[in-house]
């Protein structure tokens, strides 16, 4: 829980905000930094719409996998011990997700 706190400070998110939210939502939440976050919040592009949007751009066709729905659906339907692992794991990367991320949007760029 003190993990937690310091992570949800750190992003300046009151802790009382998110306790109802599931732990795989939590995880999403801590595994963007707290620029990426800041970013997206001042109305920044998210990187999926933003590779779509290049794709469109570049006269290349866009179709979706799976809807939000879907991945909702998806994520819901495993097991809390699943997700629970996922949110410890994730609190542990600790400022390397800032890394991750960065890597992430390069490969992907």
């Amino acid at each position: 829980a003190a993990a937690m706190n310091a992570a949800l400070d750190a992003r300046g998110i009151p802790p009382a905000t998110v306790a109802k939210m599931k732990p795989w939502m939590l995880s999403a939440m801590m595994a963007l930094p707290a620029c990426e976050l800041a970013r997206q919040s001042s109305g920044a592009t998210v990187l999926d719409v933003k590779l779509a949007e290049s794709a469109k751009a570049a006269g290349k066709p866009v179709e979706g996998l799976e809807t939000a729905e879907s991945q909702l659906r998806a994520m819901a339907s495993l097991p809390l011990a699943f997700h629970m692992k996922g949110l410890v794991d994730t609190l542990k990367l600790g400022d390397k997700v800032n890394d991750i991320n960065e890597t992430m949007i390069v490969l992907y760029q």
